[in-house]
């Protein structure tokens, strides 16, 4: 408990977000580690809800280099998902498993993953910056086995750049968004906002009447009064996906602020908001 209170005032002496990527340590259930470790990640613009496994959200240029093709097998795919312009590859890792070719500009699909739904262009023509724009992108929701990923990949360049050759790549892949976001699209929307904004990592926010507002599938179970001894932190009982997270919210300006608190409730035991109220109190 002490650790929560710890965050919130060094959060808050500072008046800024947490650097990107801070780690949670132990997020979504103190017991569950020998299970399944869920892990939060506080990034810019206070609260930071994207749930990944290994506490990694993968960011990355290196899979979406040039990729050795095999062109013998076509790639997997749901039934009614496009495919005719998906190239399987052996040489993407499994934790990045659609790329794109740097030399062809073609989109990779690594062997052995299923192709269950996409996004076409969700993200082309949008403006990274004053001198680059994004040339094509693509969201693919992939499975392998019992394991389901979600990428967002995109190529950049100068508005007058035309080849392929001279445009660079990046993207992003989360092997838990689907037990977070209801859908593809709705990934997508979150990851375009934190591309855009770069200060949007936020799945609940206070609203002008001091509310807390979810967004992109995260539900808010309740919230409680602001609470004195926690600089007039609000207690909060959320749902994302199939976990239920208990934490502190705090306004900073514009900002929300979340400290997450995994030892609450015990294992064997159902949460309240008064009960998590006198643990945040007492730390028992």
């Amino acid at each position: 408990m002490q650790d929560i209170i710890d965050r919130l005032q060094a959060e808050l002496g500072e008046r800024r977000t947490p650097p990107p990527a801070f780690e949670i340590g132990t997020t979504i259930g103190a017991g569950r580690r020998a299970v399944r470790r869920r892990r939060l990640a506080v990034t810019t613009a206070g609260l930071a809800l994207a749930l990944v496994a290994g506490g990694t959200l993968w960011s990355a240029t290196g899979p979406l280099g040039e990729q050795g093709r095999d062109r013998s097998v076509p790639v997997a795919a749901a039934a009614g998902v496009r495919t005719d312009d998906l190239h399987p590859t052996s040489d993407l890792p499994a934790d990045f498993p659609v790329g794109y070719d740097a030399r062809t500009g073609d989109l990779l699909v690594q062997r052995d993953w299923t192709v269950v739904d996409r996004v076409n262009e969700p993200i082309t023509g949008s403006a990274l910056d004053a001198d680059s724009r994004i040339v094509a992108s693509a969201a693919l929701a992939v499975r392998n086995g019992d394991q389901d990923t979600w990428v967002l990949v995109y190529k950049s360049g100068t508005e007058d750049d035309g080849s392929s050759a001279s445009q660079s790549g990046d993207g992003v892949a989360d092997p838990e968004a689907s037990t977070v976001f209801p859908d593809l699209d709705t990934w997508v929307a979150y990851q375009a906002d934190l591309l855009f904004t770069g200060s949007t990592d936020q799945l609940v926010a206070f609203d002008d009447d001091g509310r807390l507002a979810a967004r992109y599938g995260v539900r808010l179970v309740r919230q409680g009064g602001p609470l004195p001894f926690l600089a007039d932190g609000v207690p909060v009982r959320l749902r994302v996906g199939s976990e239920q997270v208990w934490g502190v919210a705090h306004r900073a300006d514009d900002l929300t602020l979340l400290a997450v608190e995994s030892d609450y409730p015990a294992a064997d035991e159902r949460g309240t908001m008064a009960g998590f109220v006198e643990y945040l109190r007492t730390g028992r």
